[in-house]
């Protein structure tokens, strides 16, 4: 029986932390702020651009706004509408069927 309070090996909920969240940069702020006026105003593709720049910054909101881009294939070329789709595609593949990825969560 593995360590945990179920007996299935799964962790104590009691005893799960999560990381302090980190707080968001004035230039991601701005990023986000510029990325959401482009997309309001209709211009996709340089919303995409100003979100994936953030995004590859760290910064989570633009993260979520990036992947969303590329999920939807809006305002990103189809290719990487495509990576995104085999890359989300492979993650679930590992986690539902490979017992290894999940003892990696």
């Amino acid at each position: 029986m593995g360590e945990g309070g179920d007996g299935q090996g799964l962790p104590d909920a009691m005893k799960v932390t999560t990381a302090p969240r980190r707080e968001r940069s004035t230039e991601a702020i701005a990023l986000f702020q510029q990325g959401r006026t482009l997309y309001q105003s209709g211009d996709l593709a340089a919303a995409a651009r100003v979100f994936g720049r953030c995004a590859n910054r760290g910064d989570a909101r633009c993260q979520v706004q990036y992947g969303w881009h590329c999920e939807e294939g809006k305002g990103v070329p189809k290719i990487v509408r495509r990576m995104a789709t085999w890359a989300h595609n492979r993650l679930y593949f590992l986690y539902r069927y490979d017992l290894r990825f999940r003892r990696q969560m």
